[in-house]
């Protein structure tokens, strides 16, 4: 599943699926026509948009993890090997190596790239009308369903990756790494450690 169209009391509306921030289970419970990870630029303004975006650390270390366990596809599993082979499963060389720097390859990799690139059209300005976060599913979605006029019957557990609580995979300095690459993400969706 992915970004694309869903109706909410006849209205057309957009859900903006971000990698790794629970979509394939969002998709289902609205009960999304995908179209791929396209990003707001891609829909008009007049239709109602929603996205959810998650903690930069715990989505780093799903997307690694995820990638590592060969994803759900072909793409992801030749994303793994490309991005991530090198560092033989090692979450903490990965974080040192590969998401230091400025803008690190890496970011070929959807699941990867920062947050708001999918949700903002300009100049980091947010451009979607509703943004739920992953740690508070249930009740965003139920939020979101509340607002456009309809009831979430229930909220499917899809595609997730098997790996520990992310606060234990990091180090004073990987969780640094981490907040200078995701930046932007902390500060617009006020995220921290």
């Amino acid at each position: 599943m992915s970004s694309g169209l869903f109706k909410a009391n006849g209205k057309r509306c957009v859900f903006i699926h971000i990698p790794k921030n629970a979509g394939n289970s969002i998709t289902k419970a609205l009960n999304v026509t995908g179209l791929d990870h396209l990003s707001i630029k891609w829909f008009p303004d007049r239709l109602f948009s929603c996205a959810f975006v998650r903690n930069p650390w715990d989505r780093v270390v799903s997307a690694f993890f995820f990638l590592n366990q060969g994803g759900k596809n072909p793409i992801d599993w030749l994303n793994g090997l490309r991005y991530l082979s090198q560092y033989e499963g090692d979450f903490t060389h990965f974080v040192r190596q590969g998401l230091s720097g400025g803008s690190p390859k890496v970011f070929g990799d959807r699941s990867f790239r920062p947050q708001y690139q999918f949700i903002c059209k300009e100049s980091k300005q947010v451009s979607v009308d509703f943004i739920g976060k992953y740690e508070n599913l249930s009740s965003d979605l139920n939020s979101l369903a509340e607002r456009l006029g309809f009831e979430i019957e229930n909220i499917p557990h899809l595609n997730p990756s098997d790996h520990k609580k992310y606060r234990e995979y990091y180090t004073d300095r990987t969780r640094q790494i981490v907040a200078d690459t995701y930046k932007e993400d902390i500060e617009l969706f006020d995220y921290s450690f």
